[in-house]
């Protein structure tokens, strides 16, 4: 590995669980458990989700401090963060987390990690916390084969941008999700003829990692709101 495979940054992404949104909705852990009490669902199953994700979470961080330098960004700040060219993102979280951010990528490598393989199938997360010190030096040093994904991005009157995957994404186990519905909201879509393609590469179990590398634009009817 070059000195310079090794001093890219690496972004982790994370996501609140469902505890930490309860809490932060009614202040206190004792109030979000009589709310979930009080719907008949079961608090210690929260408990242990979030229990499981502070869990990959430190294991994650102890292999990112061990790499040198890294920043972690919440999920809510995407949209604003900037993103280096030469950053290496990597994704703690279920397969929506892992297709939401790379909606902001323009060529970094996205390497998905799965937090709690016992609960999420984790189609587009071939990785677990444990495994993220062996592959940053390959996504780094770029040896690791990468699967292209196509996206696409539509630009409306008003100048709101849509961006979204195009085609399929699966994994070592292509039965246990159903394929994932490209379409934009009704109303929003490109209009007939137009082009909308783009390109994106990920390293898979033998390696993968989403990176968006070219975006056409595709007009869409003009609509002042969501």
């Amino acid at each position: 590995m070059t000195t310079a495979s090794s001093d890219r940054r690496v972004v982790l992404v994370t996501r609140r669980t469902r505890l930490d949104t309860l809490i932060a909705r009614h202040n206190t852990l004792g109030q979000a458990k009589f709310y979930v009490e009080h719907l008949g669902a079961d608090f210690s199953d929260y408990l242990k989700e979030s229990e499981a994700y502070a869990a990959s979470l430190r294991v994650t961080v102890q292999a990112l401090q061990a790499w040198g330098r890294y920043q972690i960004v919440d999920r809510s700040l995407l949209a604003n963060f900037v993103f280096a060219p030469s950053d290496i993102v990597v994704a703690l979280g279920q397969d929506g987390l892992v297709a939401n951010t790379m909606k902001y990528l323009e060529g970094q490598p996205l390497v998905g990690l799965n937090p709690e393989p016992s609960r999420w199938d984790g189609v587009l997360l071939p990785f677990q916390p444990a495994d993220l010190s062996a592959i940053l030096p390959g996504v780094a040093a770029e040896q690791r084969n990468t699967r292209s994904v196509t996206m696409a991005e539509a630009r409306l009157s008003d100048g709101q941008v849509l961006r979204r995957c195009t085609t399929s994404l699966t994994a070592a186990r292509p039965s246990s999700s159903r394929p994932r519905d490209s379409s934009f909201p009704r109303g929003w879509g490109p209009r007939p003829g137009s082009r909308v393609s783009s390109r994106a590469r990920w390293p898979s179990r033998a390696a993968w990692v989403p990176v968006p590398t070219r975006r056409t634009t595709s007009p869409c009817p003009g609509r002042s709101g969501p």
